[in-house]
């Protein structure tokens, strides 16, 4: 069962990523060109470059998580800038969850959120994922599934 999926949401702003950064290339070099030096051209650049620096600093990642027989978690990750990307791979013991943290970003409403389970000698800490660019109703589907199916002390808030 696919609780999150946020694959459209990713592609939308890989393309951001390229069109931002490509007007804000095409901008700069009308400023520095000869035959257009307006103001109105610093401006266009600076803003191009402003959405293309917005985007680095959401840092949206393509999130992919399922249940696998009710007894597993499956969590695939990988960041959504196209250079640099990293790919990983969670697999998760339902029966071995200790619990869930979640913080927020300055940037943005959404949480960050990782996964504390039980290991044979401590307990495992999950790295931080931004749920920045997951749609509210993914998000609540999730939380509602990990809040209903797995026992946990603390709860996942729905949006």
């Amino acid at each position: 069962m696919t609780l999150i999926d946020n694959r459209l949401q990713v592609a939308k702003i890989r393309l951001g990523y390229i069109v931002s950064f490509f007007l804000a290339v095409l901008f700069f070099v009308f400023t520095f060109s000869r035959f257009i030096n307006t103001t109105v051209s610093w401006i266009a650049a600076g803003v191009a470059l402003l959405v293309f620096v917005y985007f680095l600093l959401i840092k949206p990642e393509y999130i992919y998580v399922y249940i696998k027989n009710n007894k597993k978690l499956i969590i695939r990750t990988y960041n959504a800038f196209p250079l640099f990307r990293q790919y990983k791979s969670y697999e998760l013991d339902l029966a071995n969850f200790v619990g869930i943290e979640t913080k927020k970003n300055l940037f943005s409403s959404r949480p960050f959120i990782r996964f504390l389970v039980k290991s044979k000698k401590s307990v495992g800490v999950y790295p931080w994922l931004s749920l920045s660019v997951v749609p509210k109703q993914e998000y609540n589907r999730f939380a509602t599934y990990i809040n209903k199916n797995v026992k946990l002390k603390n709860r996942i808030e729905a949006l």
